[in-house]
């Protein structure tokens, strides 16, 4: 009897075993909990890597798609008892309110992971705006903060959110006082 005959078969229990984990884990877990979990990676305190890579793409992304507009046929009941199609236009800007998005949690999800990528980047702005003010008045300091050489106030991504993070009801309208730039919600 050689010790070694059942681990031949080593590589194919380790497979269905990977494959019973991952179906249990896709079956048990709760869309709406990830997609929430999902939409609001921009409002955690420090660096978020997640943040950093897709915020840009995303209101990029939702700015393309809401220039447009949807033409459907829309069926409506006429005088006569009858239904006839009329073409009806709506902005995809429209989409994203709440009362049409129903039952759908990953356009919900989209819609408040772009919101809460502006307030980020809001917040982030502003935190520059006050560390440029502060190097201003000590000429002669470098930026710690930001590692090596000068400080970079164009980027914004890379700033630490102070704890305990963002909260999802921070007003994007207004002016950034020390930055003076106007930030304005993709949505209004």
């Amino acid at each position: 009897h050689n010790p070694l005959e059942g681990l031949q078969t080593l590589p194919v229990d380790l497979a269905v075993s990977i494959l019973v984990g991952i179906s249990a884990t896709l079956f048990l877990s709760d869309s709406s909990v990830l997609m929430k979990d999902f939409s609001h990676a921009p409002l955690v305190s420090g660096r978020s890597v997640l943040s950093e890579e897709l915020c840009e793409p995303f209101v990029e992304e939702m700015r393309m798609v809401n220039r447009r507009d949807y033409t459907y046929n829309r069926v409506v009941d006429d005088n006569g008892g009858g239904k006839t199609k009329k073409k009806a236009v709506v902005s995809y800007r429209e989409l994203w309110k709440e009362e049409n998005l129903g039952e759908f949690e990953s356009l919900r999800a989209v819609r408040d992971f772009v919101e809460n990528c502006q307030r980020r980047e809001l917040v982030a702005r502003q935190i520059l705006g006050e560390r440029k003010m502060m190097e201003e008045e000590e000429e002669d300091e470098k930026c710690l903060d930001f590692g090596v050489g000068e400080c970079e106030y164009e980027n914004w991504k890379e700033v630490s959110i102070p704890s305990p993070g963002l909260s999802p009801s921070l007003s994007l309208d207004g002016f950034i006082e020390s930055t003076g730039q106007h930030v304005k919600s993709e949505f209004d």
